[in-house]
Formats: C-alpha cells, structure tokens, sequence
C-alpha cells in the first residue's frame, strides 16, 4: 500500500521544485509507477503528479519531440510549468514577495494568487485602470539543436529561392483570436493628449473589457496576381447539432479512405520496385537489418493508419481545423495559387503547434493525392509570414468598431464586419 499523506497543506505544480518534476517524470517514465504511490511518496495531493507528467508530455508533443525520457527532463528544465503569464510585469521585476513582506509588518497576510489578482483585476473610482500590464509567455531558449534547424530552414530558403527565383512563392496559413468592442485593448493605460505637467492618471481612459472574441482563420501568399474564386479565410463559430452531424459523417469517411490508402500500400510493398518497397528498405533501422531477427519491419508495421476521434469542445480542435479550414478554405486556395503559376515551386507554410499537426495527419491522403508541399518550418520560429502583417492591419480596423452588447447578432454582425476588411 502506499504511503499516505496524513497533515500539511496540498503542494500544486507552480510550487514544486524542477528537482521534484524531475523525479516525478522519471518514476513515472522508467517504472510507470502509480500517481498515488508518487503523491504519497513526496507529500503532494494525487492530482499533481498527474498534471506535471502530462503537461510535460504536452509540451513534448508541441516540440515535435520523441517522448523520451532524456527529451522530458530537457522539456521540465526549459520550461516553467504552471500558468503562463502569473507574475505581473512591473518596471524593476517582480515586486510581489516584497508587497507581501511589508504587507506581513503591518499584520495583513495576503496570498500570492490574491496579489496576481489585484495587480491585474482591481478597479475603483480612483483607480479605473490595470495596476500592471499582463505578461505575454516567452517562448523558450532555443537550445542546440533549435538553432541548428532554424538555420538548415534559413539556408532551405536561400537555396530553394536561389533555384526558382522569381518562381518561388509560399501560400502562408495561420489563426489569430482578436477581441471585440470594449476598450483599452492592448491593456495597461492609454494616454491622450493632455496639458505639459497635467497628471497623467487623471487624463487616461477608463477601462472596459471586450464583448466578445473572434478566431479567426486566413491564409495569403506572396503571389500579388492571384484571383481566388473563394477567399482564404474563416471564423470559427460553435457547431450546431446539424453541422456537428455533417462532421462526423465526414470523419467517418475519412477514417474509412485512410484504411484503403494504407492497406494499398502494405500490399504494394511487397512488390520489388515500387515506391512503397523502396521506403520501406529505406525505413528499416538497427535490429530489423540483422539476419534472423525476431521483430523485423514488415509493411503492416511500417505502414500504419490512425482512426480519428471528433470530439466537439469548447474551442476548435484538430478534426474540425482539418475539415473546415485545410480541406474547404487552405487546399483550394493553394491549388489556386499552383494553378495561376504553372512553372512556379509552391510551399505551403504554417507554425508548429499541435493543432497544425493533427490537421496534417488527417488530410494525409488529401496532401498525398494534390501533392501539396511543406516548408520546413523550425519549431520555436518568429512569425516572419505576410499572414502576421494582414493580422497586424485587421487589428487597427478592429480597435474602431463598436459593439454595444454580446448578442448572437451583434457576433453576426461582427463576423460581416471582418469579411467585408
């Protein structure tokens, strides 16, 4: 039976040591060791020790890493694993041990979480405005290894662009949440003009909160003469029942196509001289090469399909990205695009996050059957696409329109207001 935490306050993951997420990470990779047995073991509530090994799993699979155990520690050591963005940002660093310090002198004891909020929540009639700004999460350092694949994706562009110039063109995807109505949007204080001297507190406008945000989804290229019949854009709307049944009709004949691709290419494996035989040699590592081993690769296990699962939440996920964006919106405008420059080299471009994988898992059959052409885009890139620079204008149409209420209507309204920029 395992040991059981009898007094004491319930630690959560913001407050565990990295030693501790270590540990916790390498009992349960190397022995699969039970969460309850690790909780009573260090002293934490059950559920911790679950939430630090699948967050850490988590940001594995968004770093398009092998879950390894040697690539899990590297992940609990780069990065902080709690909620992003939790220290208020303030002009000489953290100030929140000190305000609790001097809080402590005078006999008030505050928690940390309760200062977060103040700093970032309270309003008053003196007051009408943020404390502190919210801070954006970093990405993470980029290690060796990041730095070697950003540059073979620099030197990848240079070549590629050196090949085909001017006939080299990248039809660029990607989404963006944008807020709507309200005021105040970039956060913190936004001064007007006001008299040399004046307090500048006094002259700052109130702060009132978005009605409602927008996910929205586009794409655009650097090809300047293309004429797409539909334009490359979407916003996400919560399915209703119908659509939600369309779906997974949808789903279900993919999974169905995927098994007929698969069960092709096992079959045609086994014949000398097709491409399948030929990535299949290519495919076979360390013991499958050994004459008179037990586990060789065959095509059944080279070659393998995945059933997809739809399950609609709060947010978009990777089936419905995968069949209301790639196949109705991104697909036909890059087709569009590949076919208004017929001797032209076409990528398609997009971030590395986890959404955009799933995606491109799903539609493998569509991207093999249109022959559709990634660029190797490194994980942890700046977003350098002409995507961001349209995002980037669609922001300063947005901060000038007015919404009065968070109604079906008005989101109406608003989704024929971005279609019409």
């Amino acid at each position: 039976m395992p040991p059981q935490r009898t007094s004491g306050r319930p630690n959560d993951s913001r407050n565990l040591t990295e030693a501790q997420k270590g540990a916790i990470v390498a009992l349960r990779k190397l022995s699969n060791t039970e969460y309850a047995y690790i909780a009573g073991a260090m002293g934490l509530s059950i559920s911790t020790p679950q939430k630090v090994f699948k967050k850490v799993e988590k940001a594995c699979a968004e770093a398009s890493l092998d879950p390894s155990l040697n690539n899990l520690l590297a992940i609990v050591h780069a990065t902080r694993i709690g909620p992003p963005g939790a220290e208020p940002k303030v002009r000489n660093g953290s100030k929140l041990k000190s305000t609790r310090h001097v809080l402590q002198e005078v006999g008030i004891t505050v928690s940390r979480p309760t200062l977060v909020k103040i700093a970032h929540e309270h309003r008053d009639h003196d007051h009408t405005y943020a404390i502190v700004r919210g801070v954006r999460p970093k990405k993470p350092e980029l290690d060796d290894d990041d730095i070697r694949n950003r540059e073979r994706y620099v030197a990848w562009i240079l070549t590629t662009h050196k090949r085909f110039a001017p006939k080299l063109i990248f039809v660029c995807y990607d989404e963006t949440s944008k807020s709507i109505g309200g005021r105040n949007l970039r956060g913190g204080k936004r001064y007007v003009w006001r008299a040399r001297g004046a307090p500048a507190n006094k002259y700052a406008l109130p702060y009132r909160p978005p009605s409602f945000s927008l996910m929205i989804c586009a794409a655009t290229s650097t090809d300047t003469t293309i004429r797409s019949p539909k334009r490359p854009y979407l916003v996400w709307v919560a399915e209703e029942e119908e659509d939600r049944e369309e779906t997974l009709e949808r789903v279900r004949k993919a999974n169905e196509r995927a098994r007929k691709l698969i069960d092709n290419k096992r079959a045609r494996a086994d014949v000398a001289g097709t491409q399948e035989e030929r990535a299949l040699t290519a495919g076979k590592k360390g013991g499958a090469l050994r004459a008179g081993c037990k586990n060789p690769v065959t095509p059944n296990k080279f070659f393998k399909y995945e059933d997809f699962v739809y399950k609609s939440g709060k947010g978009m996920n990777g089936i419905w990205y995968a069949e209301r964006v790639l196949k109705d919106v991104v697909f036909p405008y890059y087709e569009a695009v590949r076919a208004n420059n017929p001797c032209a080299q076409v990528f398609l471009v997009q971030d590395n996050v986890y959404l955009h994988g799933l995606g491109l898992r799903y539609c493998a059959p569509e991207i093999e059957e249109k022959d559709i052409r990634f660029a190797p885009h490194s994980p942890n890139s700046p977003d350098l696409h002409p995507i961001e620079r349209c995002f980037g204008r669609l922001k300063g149409f947005l901060e000038d329109y007015e919404v009065k209420s968070a109604s079906k209507q008005a989101k109406n309204d608003a989704v024929a207001f971005v279609q019409s920029v």
